[in-house]
């Protein structure tokens, strides 16, 4: 019969699982300095500088049915409104881990690490 110590085993897994995932955080560190969800994209540049990359993407902001009004307008078609929203990239070099900020309406909505 072979035994398997699981808390070992478990914490292997979840520590292999972590390493490859996208952990989400609130603040992050520039320098010296520290920038956290809620600052405005200006001082995440001042902070940080510019990123390494920038895309923009369209999201969902939510949907309105048909018979529902829209600043006082009654809609004849289900429509959506989308917002968008700014993804910048930080490269963290090869021995560090990268960071993608989320930008949305001016303002750092999510702050991401990844390998």
């Amino acid at each position: 019969m072979k035994l398997i110590n699981l808390p070992c085993t478990a914490l292997l897994l979840l520590s292999t699982a972590a390493s490859a995932a996208t952990v989400t955080q609130q603040s992050m560190r520039c320098g010296k300095q520290l920038v956290a969800v809620g600052e405005s994209s200006w001082e995440v540049i001042k902070t940080c500088g510019k990123p390494d990359h920038r895309e923009t993407v369209a999201v969902i902001k939510d949907t309105i049915g048909v018979g529902q009004f829209d600043d006082g307008v009654h809609v004849e078609q289900e429509s959506a409104r989308y917002t968008e929203v700014e993804r910048w990239y930080y490269d963290g070099g090869s021995n560090r881990l990268d960071r993608i900020l989320t930008i949305e309406g001016g303002q750092l909505v999510d702050i991401s690490v990844q390998r």
